[in-house]
């Protein structure tokens, strides 16, 4: 069902009152189940992810698909430290439509491929707790790029922080190729017991996944996905987000640099390019 708000131009994007991304695209719940069931995929307020929320910092956003937004993030552990989130208010990668799932996905390969340009390759991590008392857990992935050597040792930094903890981390190997989005999704499900599994989950560089299920009772540490990217990164006394803070103006420079930094590897933007060159073609036939 279509739903209606009122809309805004912000920084490139048509956005709406309830945190959707508007324009040419999606302005309507997915058909697909993106938005979830039982008010899931609904604005949550307070919600830093929720683009309609009082609480979001807009202003980071660089990138907006059709299911998923691009952020820079508030607290960066690097500079090109992103933020992978749905639009709608959904609480885990393995929970969302499918083509929201295959939105991360381009996202993903896209920053893996700015990353190479800068030398670095891609670590990630998402930790889905349940959250119910601020209004369930908004799904969001955080990426960094670091150097080769730090991306062969990522492996080895989850399992031993997890093992610190008291967990242990199973190995998904990369998808093989070929396979797309909805096998990996499928194999995820597997691996983790289902959608409404609490879990952690790290990306490594060559696409190998290490997860860990949460059984009811399990405390996983808040702060472990963060701690083990900032010491690849090395730096790991930006483990902390509350000590990586900046002034409005260094943020404005720093979103906008990142910008410019992922703007040729944008899916998103190359799509509309390729949209509006088809359009200007197509106006000239008439035309002539």
């Amino acid at each position: 069902m279509l739903q209606l708000a009122t809309m805004w131009w912000w920084d490139g994007f048509w956005m709406n009152a309830l945190g959707t991304a508007g324009g040419n695209r999606r302005a309507a719940e997915s058909p697909e189940g993106g938005a979830g069931g039982g008010g899931e995929g609904k604005p949550v307020e307070g919600c830093w992810f929720c683009l309609g929320s009082a609480a979001a910092d807009t202003e980071l956003v660089a990138s907006v698909g059709e299911e998923v937004y691009l952020a820079v993030d508030k607290g960066p552990i690097t500079p090109e430290h992103a933020l992978i989130v749905p639009i709608d208010h959904l609480s885990a990668s393995v929970a969302l439509s499918p083509r929201c799932f295959a939105e991360v996905e381009r996202y993903l390969s896209a920053l893996r491929a700015m990353y190479a340009s800068l030398g670095r390759e891609l670590v990630a991590f998402e930790r889905h707790l349940y959250l119910r008392t601020k209004g369930g857990n908004h799904c969001h992935i955080n990426v960094v790029g670091v150097t080769p050597a730090a991306g062969r040792r990522a492996g080895d930094a989850f399992r031993a922080a997890a093992a610190t903890a008291g967990y242990t981390l199973e190995l998904l190997p990369p998808p093989v190729r070929g396979s797309g989005p909805d096998e990996l999704r499928r194999q995820l499900l597997q691996a983790l017991g289902g959608a409404d599994t609490e879990y952690f989950m790290a990306l490594l560089p060559d696409g190998s996944r290490l997860v860990r299920p949460l059984m009811r009772g399990e405390r996983w540490p808040m702060a472990l996905g963060r701690e083990v990217l900032a010491d690849l990164a090395g730096v790991p006394e930006r483990a902390s987000w509350k000590q990586c803070s900046s002034s409005p103006e260094e943020e404005r420079q720093r979103v906008e640099q990142f910008r410019q930094l992922f703007k040729p590897f944008d899916v998103m933007q190359q799509a509309e390019d390729v949209g509006a060159g088809e359009g200007v073609g197509q106006g000239q036939q008439t035309r002539e």
